[in-house]
């Protein structure tokens, strides 16, 4: 698709057309049947070539989600690419190495692709998840408890950091069935550190001192690394990163602090 100049969607909608109408002519010629058209010696429009350049392009997961769904593989990349730093900073186990871990606490990152709806004998739900990352898949279950608080969460395509729980029930005397069950369920996004870059007008000593208090206050305690940036002279700039002990939670109350400032220029997350 890439190598014609046109989009993915319009040239899919397009191909889903033909298919289609090829379909229905090939019923039509079984059946004995004839178009109205051709009763008329004319030929009838074509749908197919109406469908507008105009139409929106794929997202990117709309894009991942079709490529798995047609080639069973990823072409264009994989939904979990923009998270691999953060994935290698957890140091999780791949989703299909589950059932070969001893009996301990893991953790897993990946994407949901499937989810069964089970029913206990005691008529209480819970699921079996199918979790999918960039290794491979695996299966997770989600047991009534936990299940009741967390069941809104859990659609396919969302990507979370799975807690998991790998037990041995008590009744297996020889250890040969693993019970791998989630415990905690955390939207990736929240596991990535971004820094904080701050943009200073000046070097106000009196400012300086109140942005440091505030950069350390408790309720905006976090793991994101501050860096300044200072004028350097000459219309250069130089970035500075503050020290260790101050790492933050960029929330939004913190971030319009800072820019209420008065000594701040501006601020990026990056």
């Amino acid at each position: 698709f890439a190598s014609t100049g046109k989009k993915r969607s319009v040239l899919t909608a397009r191909l889903e057309y033909a298919m289609s109408r090829g379909a229905g002519l090939q019923a039509d010629a079984a059946a004995g049947q004839g178009n109205f058209f051709d009763m008329l010696g004319g030929d009838a429009p074509e749908e197919g070539d109406m469908i507008e350049e105009d139409l929106a392009e794929w997202t990117e997961g709309e894009l991942f989600s079709r490529e798995k769904e047609l080639l069973g593989t990823y072409i264009s990349g994989h939904p979990l690419d923009r998270y691999r730093a953060t994935i290698t900073r957890l140091g999780v186990v791949p989703a299909g190495h589950l059932e070969q871990q001893s009996p301990g606490r893991y953790g897993v990152a990946g994407i949901i692709r499937h989810i069964d709806f089970l029913t206990t004998r005691d008529g209480k739900p819970w699921a079996r998840v199918t979790v999918e990352d960039l290794w491979g898949e695996g299966q997770v279950l989600f047991f009534s408890e936990f299940f009741e608080k967390v069941k809104y969460q859990l659609n396919p395509g969302a990507v979370f950091l799975f807690r998991i729980n790998i037990t041995i029930p008590h009744w297996d005397r020889e250890g040969k069935r693993k019970t791998v069950a989630c415990e905690k369920l955390t939207p990736l996004d929240d596991e990535i550190i971004r820094e904080l870059h701050i943009w200073l007008k000046g070097a106000d000593g009196r400012g300086l001192v109140s942005l440091r208090e505030t950069l350390l206050d408790r309720r905006y305690s976090g793991r994101s690394p501050v860096f300044f940036h200072v004028d350097a002279g000459d219309g250069k700039r130089a970035v500075i990163r503050a020290n260790n002990t101050i790492t933050v939670s960029p929330a939004r109350e913190l971030l319009d602090s800072l820019q209420g400032s008065g000594l701040v220029e501006r601020i990026e997350l990056v």
